[in-house]
């Protein structure tokens, strides 16, 4: 349940405070660490701004469902590649909002003199907090801005809206709208919800946060036990999921399906990226990414309102993977 009434002295500034101080020891300056040397350049986008539309997800290059959310500000999929940051550059894009919890790739965007603003969100809605930091950055940093998740249509949307609705660039309904448009499912309802209760004394809650050039480039993310613990949680509850035949639990209506499903998935992916799990052994890492892919699957077929029979034999496919890493590294001790 995102937080209605806001303690901007104490709660707020601590949780500012904690991503700033990480700011400072895994920001990057593009000034001070380019990165690696650029080897794409284009002379215009794959498709110009001025057709990129926020009625319309269209792809741009290897950017997928890129939508021009205001006349600053675009979204999309997450660039992963050389290709990916050339479009941004092309399309005059200055500063990347990530809202996934995998790390961004800030050396790479650097070297196309882009900077990037890690600020992690969840399936389950986004919190008035994150909301204005996200509405500060936008309002504040260099723009363009293209704000993204993984695949550019939850998340990412999500936030882009809230932060356009938040400095007065859109309505909710505009917002809301905007969703629909990117495609944001409605298995996800605290997305929705969270754009859809702004109300206008958000704007004044962007002055009481620090600058935006604080904010973190590469957000503190939990380790291996903090995220196996996610796991573990978000597996309970698609239990009772599974229990109630795939549908809400009549005794537990706070869970979203589709949500515990993404939530495990990206704690799969934020442990791929993670410095203790690469150090296990390459089976390891190559079981994590087996889980990830079978829980992103789940994901989309509970999205897709597939039948029931699916979506156990792909919940299934995840317990069982859970078993087989259980079973060689965690129920055994391991080597110093």
């Amino acid at each position: 349940m995102r937080s209605r009434s806001i303690v901007l002295g104490g709660v707020m500034l601590a949780i500012i405070g904690a991503a700033v101080s990480c700011a400072s020891d895994e920001g990057v300056d593009t000034a001070q660490n380019p990165g690696p040397e650029r080897t794409i350049v284009l002379e215009r986008p794959s498709v110009p701004a001025e057709q990129l539309n926020s009625r319309a997800g269209q792809d741009l290059g290897p950017l997928h469902n890129v939508l021009r959310v205001t006349d600053r500000m675009y979204s999309g999929n997450s660039p992963e590649s050389d290709a990916a940051f050339a479009e941004l550059q092309a399309l005059g894009v200055k500063t990347i909002i990530s809202v996934d919890g995998a790390r961004p790739l800030v050396d790479r965007a650097a070297a196309y003199g882009i900077r990037y603003v890690h600020l992690p969100v969840g399936y389950d809605g986004i919190d008035t907090e994150k909301q204005v930091l996200l509405a500060k950055a936008y309002r504040d940093l260099p723009g363009p801005v293209y704000i993204h998740c993984h695949h550019g249509k939850h998340r990412g949307p999500a936030a882009a809206a809230s932060a356009a609705v938040i400095v007065g660039d859109m309505t909710p309904h505009d917002g809301i709208a905007f969703l629909k448009a990117a495609k944001t499912s409605p298995n996800y309802p605290g997305l929705y919800e969270c754009v859809s209760s702004i109300s206008p004394e958000y704007r004044s809650f962007l002055e009481q946060v620090p600058p935006a050039d604080q904010f973190p480039s590469v957000a503190t993310v939990s380790g291996l036990v903090d995220n196996m613990v996610g796991i573990d949680f978000c597996f309970v509850n698609l239990e009772h999921v599974k229990k109630a035949g795939w549908q809400v639990p009549g005794d537990h209506p706070d869970i979203v399906p589709a949500a515990e499903a993404g939530r495990m998935a990206d704690h799969y992916r934020v442990l791929m990226d993670d410095a203790e799990c690469k150090g296990i052994s390459t089976e390891f890492t190559a079981l994590l990414k087996r889980s990830w892919e079978e829980a992103r699957a789940l994901e989309d077929a509970i999205v897709a309102k597939k039948d029931a029979a699916t979506l156990g034999a792909l919940f299934g496919a995840v317990e069982h993977s859970c078993k087989d890493c259980h079973d060689k590294y965690r129920n055994v001790k391991r080597a110093k």
